[in-house]
């Protein structure tokens, strides 16, 4: 398996998150995933106002979102990305799920890597299958 760098950076004001944490759950999202390509990836957790920047510029959208992630690989090289994780959104979607703060930002993490690595969620049955690969990893050791 060739290396993988992995880079966590939080730029919220208030909220924080165990860098070591999600740079081991992104490394076992990869592994999980059959990755033996290197990897460059960026998981930065920003607030509300940042989110709806980056999604404004980016995609032209003025609403904010929970996750945007960005493939900058070239064809033919090793995978390079970055994740954004709006951790306002996070907090908002763990209450109304019921489950822990830690947890959806898990989620998310692991959603934005998957799509980076060519999962998509324009579909139902794409969705599906994303949400089967989350539930697996928030599930398990892999």
């Amino acid at each position: 398996m060739k290396q993988h760098n992995i880079q966590c950076f939080t730029q919220h004001p208030q909220k924080k998150v165990s860098h070591a944490f999600f740079r081991s759950l992104v490394t076992r999202v990869l592994q999980g995933e059959n990755w033996k390509d290197a990897v460059v990836l960026n998981i930065v957790y920003v607030d509300e106002t940042e989110m709806q920047r980056l999604n404004a510029e980016y995609t032209g959208k003025k609403a904010s979102t929970d996750v945007l992630a960005f493939n900058l690989s070239e064809p033919e090289s090793e995978l390079e990305g970055e994740v954004y994780i709006n951790l306002n959104r996070a907090a908002e979607q763990a209450h109304d799920y019921s489950v822990p703060f830690d947890n959806e930002v898990q989620r998310l993490t692991i959603h934005g890597v998957l799509h980076l690595l060519g999962y998509n969620d324009d579909i139902e049955e794409n969705k599906k299958r994303m949400k089967e690969r989350e539930d697996f990893y928030l599930e398990s050791d892999v």
